[in-house]
């Protein structure tokens, strides 16, 4: 697993985080940047990006 930050993450990348104390697999549709954070909109819900689990490229 790597800890990500905002400009690792980009719109086509699948990313891994947890939600509801699971590890969900979603596809990020865009990014989302606050005031002081970013966030990750993907097909599976969003997640900040310092909560990221896991940067997957595409098709593994």
């Amino acid at each position: 697993m790597k800890h990500v930050v905002a400009p690792d993450v980009k719109a086509g990348d699948w990313i891994s985080f947890r939600s509801n104390g699971r590890i969900v697999i979603g596809e990020v549709r865009y990014i989302v940047c606050p005031n002081f954070y970013a966030e990750a909109v993907t097909d599976a819900g969003s997640v900040v990006l310092s909560s990221i689990l896991e940067v997957r490229a595409k098709g593994e």
